[in-house]
């Protein structure tokens, strides 16, 4: 499963070739580059394409000017969208920005599952590579795309990680327990408390020399009688 955030889109339209926030949408695909022949699964390698809802134009900061905010410089979506199942790790996922009036793909970015391996969600800044009709190539990078995002394919994987670091984290305390009885610094950085508690009471200073000892009464209190 893929789980993706999109956020917004930037320096996609220009003063020069402006896009329309109201007319443009994400198509979000997935994909295998693996020939069909080789691929070790039946049928597509995972849903049918997601479609968001319109672009917004972001709020107007100081400095801005309203032609560079028509001018679509920057998009926001802030659209998430869950991806499942997907059949392979080879699996790209292909996010087309498009121009829904028209039906021209202005751009688009591609996320390579294998970068998500460890299971974590990750911040992306992804290169958008500009439409032929807005004057690039298909590779020419027209603009960036801000996503979170995170491939899970395994309940195990995660587990296991968090049981190597609760042994690792065992490893550096005893090792630093046995710096501290013996006196050493110790080798890594721990989050001790303000104040610390001796663990054996200080030794009592000895009487002066020449101090008469303390008496049963004296030390027991008066308890004679009259």
């Amino acid at each position: 499963m893929v789980s993706l955030v999109i956020l917004e889109a930037e320096n996609l339209g220009t003063r020069r070739d402006p896009v329309d926030a109201k007319r443009c949408r994400l198509v979000v695909h997935v994909r295998d580059p693996t020939p069909k022949q080789d691929r070790k699964y039946e049928g597509q390698p995972g849903p049918a394409p997601q479609v968001s809802k319109p672009a917004r134009l972001p709020p107007k900061e100081e400095g801005d000017s309203s032609e560079a905010l028509a001018s679509g410089r920057r998009l926001v979506f802030n659209q998430a969208f869950t991806l499942a199942p997907i059949k392979t790790s080879k699996a790209e996922v292909l996010i087309e920005v498009v121009d829904e009036k028209s039906r021209h793909r202005l751009g688009a970015a591609t996320i390579v599952l294998t970068d998500l391996a460890n299971q974590q969600r990750r911040n992306l800044t992804l290169s958008i590579a500009k439409a032929q009709h807005l004057g690039g190539d298909g590779a020419t990078q027209g603009g960036v795309l801000y996503v979170k995002a995170q491939f899970q394919y395994s309940k195990i994987i995660p587990i296991k990680r968090r049981i190597y670091a609760i042994i690792e984290e065992q490893r550096k305390l005893a090792r630093d327990i046995q710096n501290i009885q013996l006196g050493n610094p110790v080798e890594h950085a721990w989050d001790f408390p303000d104040f610390v508690v001796a663990a054996v009471d200080e030794p009592t200073s000895p009487a002066p020399p020449g101090t008469p000892a303390a008496s049963p009464s004296e030390e027991g209190g008066a308890s004679g009688t009259v």
